[in-house]
């Protein structure tokens, strides 16, 4: 019954419980396994708490992107914090390995607050990231001289 519903998925999120209750697998594994069960040129994540995450993007071998160290004092909600970034990441044109740095930052600075409402704004998530990498590759693309912008 879940693969007419997979069949349609762009990308796939899930936690490593569901990972395995999905595919029995753990890891690099459980995103190509899961990976192979979706449409041609849609991608997985499996999130691993404060591990990070495994990202398989289409095209791509799957690769872990670690997580920041935090102290967690609640992790409800962590998995919508995750999962919302690397959206909102990806719908503005940023690559799979960004947006999954993204989510990651995201979800730690979720995990760090009491309450399922702590997923962070924009510029709380780059004040988080402070003057890591990412930061600059989160930061709003300015518009080019044609009204595009640069992603």
């Amino acid at each position: 019954m879940l693969s007419p519903v997979l069949a349609r998925v762009d990308w796939l999120s899930c936690n490593t419980r569901e990972a395995r209750l999905l595919g029995g697998t753990v890891g690099a594994d459980a995103a190509v396994s899961l990976r192979r069960r979706l449409r041609d040129g849609a991608g997985v994540l499996v999130r691993a708490d404060s591990d990070g995450c495994w990202l398989a993007a289409p095209g791509s071998e799957p690769v872990h992107v670690p997580g920041f160290p935090v102290t967690a004092v609640d992790s409800n909600g962590a998995g919508d914090a995750h999962v919302g970034a690397f959206l909102a990441l990806l719908g503005e044109g940023r690559n799979p390995l960004t947006a999954a740095q993204g989510a990651n930052a995201a979800a730690a600075y979720a995990v760090s607050r009491r309450g399922p409402a702590t997923a962070p704004t924009r510029s709380q998530l780059l004040g988080f990231l402070g003057s890591a990498a990412p930061a600059d590759q989160l930061r709003t693309p300015e518009p080019s001289a044609d009204g595009t912008s640069a992603a």
